[in-house]
């Protein structure tokens, strides 16, 4: 939704006496307000967001959500001094007509909601039913509510104060040492201080979370090289990440508006600006959140006569307003129905009583094919883990899918802040890359069973998981239900390996076993593994080779501890054995099989792949249908086999739950000798 532009015709006076001419108002709206404003809901936003909550703060916005368009009228303004449509630092001078830059006035919190009066006197609404805004935001709320109190029924303040501590003034001053140490800083240009700016989010961050959340988030796994910790990659990236979308200069000046806040200058003082307050009032706290320490909504609510103080537990600290949405929702919808709210446990905790339950790990899966579908039924049953965004390429498949569980893309998977561990289960090799590499720049866990994708790409997969701090399992993309690369990882680390044979196609087992057992051609068998799942509607990829070749590759890099460059690649697939072929063998008590032959001869790596004669003394002769058996030859052990089912949504699924349940621990010596060898 576009944003809509209020051109005021009136300058605004400010704070310290000097006017900013003929403002400009960036806002959204949605739904139509009634004429007593109770269906009104108007969002004041934090220090770098937009007009648009649906986007910001999905889960308590949204045509699911508690505030959506149906029901109420949301509206929400975008801020003097921010660089998303309303008049800031890179807006044109009336006088000078060049942009303000470093003329732009410093604004105070109540220079920001004289903007909003103008608005809300442009759009004709008077009384406005709830008042909602978090940290920044709440601020804003918290000040007009003192000038207006006749305005609002209710107001929802969180993460926020009353006053701006020296704790944040102190945090905000040294964001801006950080923006005026960058060379650029001073240039007229719109790219000024972004360096600087960069490096003065990696700082806010220390306050938006806490030790909590990193230990959870960027903890040190195997795959960690020295210099190159997760905590480190997800500080620049974050950095990097809010200079392609802000500007520097309004970040520099907000961060002033910010330290200006104090509701009581003007009314005798906090607790008197406080008592003039006549809305219903929740004020919630984070009782993780260092930079709004939880007595500090408490002195709110404390100090309002219709005042009442919620506490949310959350391992996110200050981001939490804008993560624990859910918990948000519930505190809300009590408090509106008037209900005294005393919420589940596992919610809220009260202040100097903290709540000890561990918070369900968040993941996000992409597809909801076969395997995906699968994969969902499977997660659901996990008690420490929970689906909160499935993305999907056509919705109106999907509609059992409903609420905010439907991720708009894949993107917002990926880029969701309570969103960890990403599990991926579509057939497009090309998006899967990019899925893939960018969840690895945020330092988060990604699970695929994208064979093509992880063969092509594979080098440089590792070298983003190392460099990022990222974490990359792929065990449903070799043996489907086997946990053949967990045993080679995790097992087998001190065995050398010369030599893997195995049978890792299911579909061409499955067909192969049908023409021996059954009489059937080829092209009949196809289709009964077609009708059963085991075969796509486009069989090339099994049925010629490139599915198991795709698979070789993997197990090779696994197995060999580097990326191998092969001296010989033989590949054929089935598409040419007759029934003739199958029933020739089995006079000779033999079976044909599509096997994969991958051997490391001194320096040399050689795949052979192609349909074999196999005889009853083979491991392999007993693997039929769907199943996948590899073999191992190691130097010690001899040959080991692994065998499984290999094909279908509930295998594949059951080996993306495994490395799910294995993700935090980290990969092992074995990959990381393979992350050097790619070095």
């Amino acid at each position: 939704m576009e944003d809509k532009i209020f051109q005021s015709e009136v300058d605004l006076e400010l704070g310290d006496g000097g006017l900013l001419k003929r403002p400009a108002i960036a806002y959204q709206i949605w739904g139509k307000p009634k004429p007593d404003g109770s269906n009104v809901v108007w969002v004041c936003h934090a220090l770098t967001a937009n007009a648009d909550p649906l986007d910001w703060w999905r889960g308590l916005f949204g045509n699911t959500a508690i505030f959506n368009p149906k029901d109420y009228c949301i509206v929400c303004a975008n801020i003097l001094g921010s660089c998303y449509g309303s008049t800031g630092p890179l807006s044109e001078n009336p006088e000078s007509r060049e942009p303000y830059y470093y003329d732009f006035p410093k604004l105070t919190v109540r220079d920001l909601i004289k903007a909003h009066k103008l608005l809300a006197k442009n759009l004709e609404i008077d009384k406005i039913g709830v008042l909602i805004g978090g940290s920044l935001g709440g601020h804003q709320a918290l000040q007009w509510a003192v000038d207006e109190p006749d305005r609002f029924e209710n107001l929802i303040v969180i993460a926020t104060s009353a006053i701006h501590s020296p704790w944040g003034i102190a945090f905000n001053e040294s964001q801006r040492m950080a923006i005026e140490a960058d060379g650029t800083w001073g240039e007229l240009s719109p790219e000024a201080g972004l360096l600087g700016m960069s490096a003065a989010r990696s700082m806010a961050l220390l306050s938006y979370r806490n030790y909590s959340a990193y230990a959870n988030t960027q903890a040190r796994t195997d795959t960690d090289i020295p210099w190159k910790w997760r905590a480190k990659s997800y500080q620049n990236y974050q950095g990097k990440k809010l200079a392609e979308r802000f500007n520097a200069l309004s970040y520099y000046w907000l961060t002033h508006t910010m330290d200006s806040h104090d509701i009581g200058l003007g009314y005798g003082g906090v607790e008197a600006a406080l008592g003039r307050i006549k809305a219903k009032t929740l004020s919630i706290s984070i009782d993780s959140d260092l930079l709004f320490p939880p007595m500090e909504q408490e002195r709110i609510a404390q100090r309002i006569k219709n005042g009442k103080h919620l506490s949310i537990q959350s391992d996110f600290g200050h981001d939490g307003f804008l993560i624990e949405t859910k918990k948000l929702s519930e505190a809300i919808s009590g408090f509106l129905k008037s209900k005294d709210i005393h919420l589940k446990k596992e919610i809220t905790s009260e202040i100097n009583h903290h709540n000890t339950i561990k918070m369900k790990q968040k993941i996000g899966i992409i597809g909801h094919g076969t395997v995906g579908a699968a994969l969902y039924k499977q997660v659901e049953n996990l008690p420490e883990y929970e689906v909160i965004k499935i993305a999907v390429k056509h919705p109106a498949k999907h509609k059992n899918l409903t609420g905010s569980l439907l991720a708009r893309d894949a993107w917002e998977i990926i880029d969701h802040p309570e969103i960890q561990i990403v599990l991926e289960a579509i057939d497009h090799s090309g998006d899967a890359l990019d899925y893939a590499l960018k969840t690895l720049k945020q330092g988060k866990t990604y699970i695929s069973a994208s064979k093509k994708m992880l063969a092509e790409n594979l080098s440089v997969l590792l070298r983003t998981e190392r460099e990022y701090g990222g974490h990359l399992l792929y065990e449903a993309a070799v043996g489907g239900a086997i946990p053949v690369l967990r045993a080679i990882r995790e097992h087998l680390t001190a065995e050398p390996i010369s030599r893997i044979r195995g049978i890792i196609n299911g579909s061409c087992n499955y067909i192969l076993t049908k023409m021996a057992l059954e009489g059937i051609e080829f092209e009949t068998a196809l289709g009964q593994a077609q009708e059963l799942g085991f075969a796509e509607s486009d069989p090339a990829s099994d049925i010629d080779g490139f599915d198991t070749y795709y698979k070789a590759v993997l197990l090779a890099a696994a197995s060999f501890g580097e990326m191998p460059e092969f001296t010989r690649v033989k590949m054929e697939g089935i598409r040419e054995v007759s029934l003739a072929d199958v029933k020739r063998a089995a006079k000779q008590n033999e079976k044909i099989k599509l096997v994969a032959d991958i051997q490391r001869v001194d320096d040399r790596f050689i795949i052979d792949i192609r349909p074999t004669y196999i005889e009853k003394s083979d491991l392999l002769f007993h693997i039929d249908n769907e199943l996948n058996g590899v073999i191992i030859y190691g130097q010690h052990t001899g040959p080991l086999l692994f065998q499984g089912p290999g094909a279908g949504g509930n295998p594949t699924a059951s080996a993306m739950v495994g490395d799910l349940l294995n993700a935090r621990n980290g990969l092992t010596k074995k990959v990381q000798k393979l992350l050097l060898a790619l070095n």
